[in-house]
């Protein structure tokens, strides 16, 4: 049976991933809760989850052309959760005012290390965790041999980004290096990919990488909505270095790389492949 509304003290509804849920009504009143000596803890907890809720998305929509073929399942909830954890490290704000921009002006490494996808980790697709260089932006594997290759792929595409977030003002600031597609012939690459560096200095600096697995088909490449990306480091902006043009520099130990570069732009890349398909057997 499935209720959707109030009974008996009980709420029904339902919810996007689990289904048809219920949960107890609340019986206290929404203006008790504001005003109510009683409550104020709760009233604490509200304003911190609400000043949380809006840094997750300030990162969420950051990144959102970066991670739309790569499955995004319960990234609302898993930002949140990393939001909340990262607002705990405040220690300079009273309770009820800690926040995000605070506990990253104190320790700007805590975004560092999120894995933007739910299942897959990127490092168990590189094999290795790749080396940021903050001077330039740039992103680097070395020797790189993909692992873990999922049944029907071909290739593999590469990006890396580079950000800065202010979670006082909500002002962001994204570049995307080119996205570098590899064929999975079994040979070792060093690749660098550069996405440069967005101008200013507040707020907290972040670099990241997504990998993702191609089949090629009747000469098209699609989209195995199989991959990771990762926030790889965070830490304090820095505005030295303002390199804002996207590059990508590769070398190989092949002589014949097969490497099929293609045009990114600093808020919208241009990826190279078709619509999402099923591999073949």
């Amino acid at each position: 049976m499935k209720l959707n509304g109030s009974l008996a003290g009980l709420s029904f509804y339902r919810h996007k991933h689990y289904g048809w849920l219920v949960r107890k009504s609340n019986p206290v009143s929404t203006e008790r809760i504001k005003k109510a000596p009683e409550f104020a803890r709760m009233r604490e907890n509200g304003t911190e989850f609400g000043m949380a809720s809006r840094a997750a998305k300030l990162l969420r929509h950051a990144l959102h052309g970066f991670l739309h073929n790569i499955g995004t399942t319960f990234l609302d909830n898993r930002t949140m959760q990393l939001m909340l954890g990262v607002k705990q490290k405040d220690t300079l704000s009273k309770r009820g005012q800690r926040n995000v921009a605070t506990a990253l002006v104190q320790d700007p490494t805590l975004l560092g290390g999120f894995e933007l996808h739910a299942s897959s980790k990127l490092d168990q697709f590189l094999g290795q965790t790749p080396v940021v260089n903050a001077l330039t932006g740039s992103i680097s594997l070395t020797a790189f041999k993909p692992y873990n290759i999922p049944k029907g792929a071909t290739h593999i595409a590469l990006t890396a980004f580079c950000g800065r977030l202010d979670f006082t003002t909500a002002a962001k600031g994204i570049l995307f290096s080119e996205i570098l597609v590899l064929p999975l012939d079994g040979l070792c690459r060093d690749v660098e990919l550069i996405p440069g560096k967005p101008s200013g200095s507040e707020g907290v600096g972040i670099y990241g990488m997504k990998v993702v697995f191609m089949q090629e088909k009747n000469g098209e490449l699609y989209s195995l909505q199989t991959g990771a990306a990762k926030i790889l480091e965070s830490r304090e902006a820095d505005a030295e270095q303002e390199n804002t043009e996207a590059q990508l520099s590769v070398n190989t130990h092949s002589e014949n790389n097969g490497i099929a570069p293609f045009e990114g732009t600093d808020s919208k890349t241009k990826y190279p492949f078709s619509r999402p398909r099923e591999p073949d057997g």
